[in-house]
């Protein structure tokens, strides 16, 4: 079953897609099923109902909307700085939950 990925930063434009479109291509690489969408924080609340996991391109702690969705920090998709654990975690999520 294909997971839904919201993938959000403050206007939902630049970091975002540039996180987005890393992780598109390292889980096409691990031959996940997602499916992604790039999004402000703004609008986070009224796309999170449709969202499996949620990546967040902010400080740690400072994420709102998440609504309960699993979590990730998409920052280290933007420095190429300690992806693997991230990816791993994102694999899992996707596998098995």
């Amino acid at each position: 079953m294909t997971k839904r990925i919201i993938v959000a930063c403050g206007s939902g434009v630049a970091s975002s897609t540039m996180v987005m479109t890393r992780l598109r291509d390292l889980c096409r690489q691990r031959h996940l099923d997602v499916e992604f969408e790039v999004v402000d924080f703004r609008s986070l609340p009224s796309h999170m109902a449709r969202a499996d996991i949620f990546v967040s391109i902010a400080p740690h702690g400072d994420n709102p909307g998440a609504a309960g969705k699993p979590m990730l920090n998409g920052v280290p998709f933007l420095t190429g700085v300690g992806m693997e654990p991230v990816m791993d975690e994102l694999e899992r999520l996707v596998k098995g939950g």
